[in-house]
Order: structure tokens, then sequence, then C-alpha cells
């Protein structure tokens, strides 16, 4: 995990908005608060957006890393869906361990 700074959050974002993903290989970023919830890129620029009263929101993301393998996880903000970027190996993909225990 790496500490989300000022000079970082403006190499990750492209109009204003933190990246979903890296510019090269396309890997899935995930952007964790210091309370360890994860957020959706969108939720995480929306909690670097200072308030009417100049202070940032409550809990904002504080990391950035690729999520490469797991489950697939849901930002605490709205909900939305966090694909690693090769997916989850303990998942059974398509059936296939129903077809290589049927074929023992």
């Amino acid at each position: 995990m790496t500490k989300l700074t000022q000079e970082l959050i403006k190499g990750l974002s492209s109009n204003g908005k933190l990246a979903k993903f890296t510019s090269v290989g396309c890997y899935t970023l995930l952007y964790t608060t210091r309370n360890g919830d994860y957020l959706c890129a969108d939720c995480a620029t929306e909690s670097h957006i200072y308030d009417e009263f100049g202070g940032l929101s409550e809990d904002p993301a504080l990391y950035v890393s690729t999520y490469d393998e797991g489950p697939v996880l849901h930002c605490e903000n709205c909900g939305e869906s966090i694909e690693a970027s090769y997916g989850d190996p303990e998942s059974d993909v398509d059936g296939l361990a129903d077809a290589k225990a049927g074929a023992a």
C-alpha cells in the first residue's frame, strides 16, 4: 500500500478524478481509508474534496494499491463492486472444480 500524497493524487487523476485502473497494464486500483474501509475511485475522489468549511471528509482515502487477486469487494460508501485484476483464485469458475472431481 502506498500513502496517497497530493503529488500522487495529481498523478493518478485525470479530469479531476482518481483513476480506477493503472495507466500501464490496466490493473485495478483499490483506495483504503484510515479506518481500513475500501473505496471506489469516485468515492475516493469525493473524500478528497473539501467541504464548505475547508476540511476533508471524516475518513478520506489515505492509501492506494493494486488489487490483483481476491473476492469482489464493495465500496463502503456507494456499494460499487471492486473486482480484482486477476479475479479470485479461490472461486469456482464455470464449475471447473466439479468437472475435475468428475474426471477423477
